[in-house]
């Protein structure tokens, strides 16, 4: 059974279940999240996000909406902090994918966003990069790699 992200409670209702957040805890957090005014440099780009539910596991899903802003790719650390300002600390521990300018999905390190961000993907289609990200999560857990 998933949780909430903010208040621990199980999640039933399928739009909780994929967003990650009971109703109550949602609110809270849209109404916060539209009192930030300061999004930490994040404002420079042009993106949206979004939680993809694939197996059960959450993966935080990154656009670059490329309409002449700073890039994601090079506003990567300032985008995921205002991600997590909006949503909470649990984005670090899921995977997370963001889809390039041109269409390419590759995998942030939500962990290590100043030493080594990027790892690559190379996936062409959102289905496949969230699996591929998840995949590459459990190998990580599990102290294997191919």
């Amino acid at each position: 059974m998933i949780a909430c992200g903010r208040c621990n409670r199980p999640l039933k209702d399928p739009k909780s279940v994929e967003r990650g957040y009971g109703p109550d805890c949602w609110a809270t957090i849209q109404a916060e999240a539209t009192r930030t005014t300061n999004r930490n440099g994040a404002e420079k780009s042009d993106f949206t996000y979004r939680i993809n539910t694939s197996q059960g596991k959450p993966v935080l899903v990154i656009t670059d909406l490329d309409r002449g802003g700073m890039s994601v790719t090079n506003n990567i650390e300032a985008i995921v902090q205002s991600i997590v300002a909006e949503i909470g600390e649990r984005v670090y521990t899921m995977p997370i994918v963001y889809r390039d300018s041109m269409g390419r999905y590759d995998g942030v390190n939500g962990d290590s966003l100043q030493r080594n961000p990027f790892y690559f993907l190379n996936k062409d289609n959102e289905t496949d990069a969230v699996i591929a990200a998840i995949q590459r999560q459990e190998e990580q857990i599990c102290g294997t790699s191919h």
